[in-house]
């Protein structure tokens, strides 16, 4: 879990240019660490990222932070982890965690193109 900051390159050993993205990790943290259900072997580790204003929690969502000491979070995702890479509730998330050459899965929310259905539909042309 993280935040793109944006992409640049970088020479390798090799001297070739290598385009690396930039994520900024901001307070990622364990929030919760749930059990594995019935015929499955993975347990599933809730992770929160970002800081959030405690008004703009609800009473539930607010529970939850309280009970897991830790603050109020932006977003929440769960990952299913097997037992022996159980991280501890609070423990925060750091760079060190990743090594380098390692893969990562990148899921994110597009940029809305707005009139572009139309100009495509359509034919329509766009302002210079």
């Amino acid at each position: 879990m993280g935040v793109k900051l944006g992409m640049t390159t970088l020479y390798d050993q090799w001297g070739d240019l290598v385009p690396v993205t930039i994520i900024l990790l901001d307070r990622v943290q364990v929030v919760q660490i749930k059990a594995p259900e019935p015929g499955n072997k993975f347990y599933q580790v809730q992770m929160g990222i970002g800081e959030k204003k405690i008004k703009r929690c609800n009473k539930a969502l607010l529970g939850h932070y309280l009970k897991s000491r830790v603050p109020p979070k932006q977003f929440l995702a769960e990952f299913p982890v097997s037992e022996e890479c159980l991280l501890p509730v609070g423990y925060m998330m750091s760079a060190r965690h990743y090594t380098p050459g390692m893969y990562i899965d990148v899921a994110g929310k597009t940029v809305g193109h707005g009139f572009q259905g139309t100009i495509k539909k359509y034919g329509f042309h766009r302002q210079p």
